[in-house]
Order: C-alpha cells, then sequence, then structure tokens
C-alpha cells in the first residue's frame, strides 16, 4: 500500500487552492497498485463525512 500513498500525497496543481482534495481508488494488494481511480476536489466536507474521516488521511474499506 506504500505506493498509493506516495501517489496520493503529491503536491496538487495550483489550480485546486481552497479545495479538499479526496481520493478513491482500488487498490490490488497482490500487485501492489492501484488498479481504479478517482480525484474529487471539494469546497467542504458534511458534518457526517467529518466525523467518518476524524482525523485519518487514509482510510481503507474492506
Amino acid at each position: 500500500m506504500g505506493q498509493f500513498v506516495k501517489k496520493t500525497h503529491k503536491r496538487f496543481p495550483e489550480g485546486k487552492v481552497g479545495y479538499l482534495t479526496i481520493v478513491l481508488g482500488v487498490y490490488n494488494e497482490v500487485d501492489e497498485k492501484v488498479t481504479h481511480g478517482q480525484i474529487l476536489y471539494v469546497k467542504e466536507l458534511d458534518e457526517r463525512i467529518k466525523e467518518v474521516f476524524g482525523n485519518e488521511e487514509l482510510i481503507v474499506l474492506s
């Protein structure tokens, strides 16, 4: 999973200043690569999402 974390922590384009970045991806543990991914830029998160994320930078769903 190290490669996924490295890829998602690159500097983001200046055009996205003021936005939060959320990366959704499917990580294949066997091949150690992201097989599907999408980057979302949002202005803010609602209270439910903030509650789920907490202070975590990476959330893994199984």
